[in-house]
């Protein structure tokens, strides 16, 4: 979509009529203002994609002609809406932009990975973020996600998971066993004669 109807102004609108529209809409689609509200996220991302590309476009630095330059910030946009997304606890909105992306550099694994750890996926989310720090070896922010996700935070998570899990099936089948023996005590009684 273009970014002048996304902000509401035309093509010949001042750099001042710009950033007033760009305010306006921020305020009204922040995330502060909408806590855990996915289209307000989505609604964010595309007025800042917007901005950023009108501003790119009128400093010069935007290329039209689908150039590595445009896509490689395109690819940029798009992660900062996935961080966004993960920021207000939107993951599955996440995985599904993630999902739909070519690109698969870097950060794609790593976001792609946080996203699996925060909905309880650990050991696949070991997996994305290894090949990310594979991707890039240099990225301190992998290495430290990886490192927290070895840690005891993100075990005991899984470990009393696990344990609320076998609690509830021995509960389940203590229950079972009791329905069975009072009807086994009902059809012995004579069905209730007595």
């Amino acid at each position: 979509m273009n970014p002048y109807q996304i902000l509401g102004v035309s093509r010949d609108a001042s750099d001042k009529e710009i950033t007033k529209a760009y305010r306006t809409l921020a305020k009204k689609y922040h995330p502060d203002v909408n806590p855990n509200d996915s289209y307000a996220a989505k609604k964010m991302a595309e007025i800042n994609n917007a901005y950023d590309q009108i501003k790119q476009m009128r400093s010069g630095n935007y290329n039209g002609n689908n150039s590595y330059y445009y896509n490689n910030n395109y690819n940029q946009d798009e992660f900062s809406s996935i961080r966004e997304f993960i920021r207000v606890g939107q993951f599955i909105q996440a995985i599904a932009y993630l999902t739909n992306m070519r690109t698969r550099n870097s950060e794609w694994y790593y976001l792609y990975g946080v996203c699996l750890a925060n909905i309880g996926r650990v050991q696949n989310a070991r997996i994305y973020i290894r090949k990310a720090i594979e991707l890039d070896s240099t990225n301190q922010e992998y290495r430290d996600f990886f490192n927290q996700l070895n840690n005891q935070q993100y075990g005991t998570g899984i470990e009393v998971s696990f344990f609320g899990r076998m609690i509830f099936g021995v509960l389940k089948w203590i229950f079972y066993f009791y329905i069975i023996q009072l009807f086994f005590r009902f059809i012995l009684s004579g069905f209730g004669r007595g």
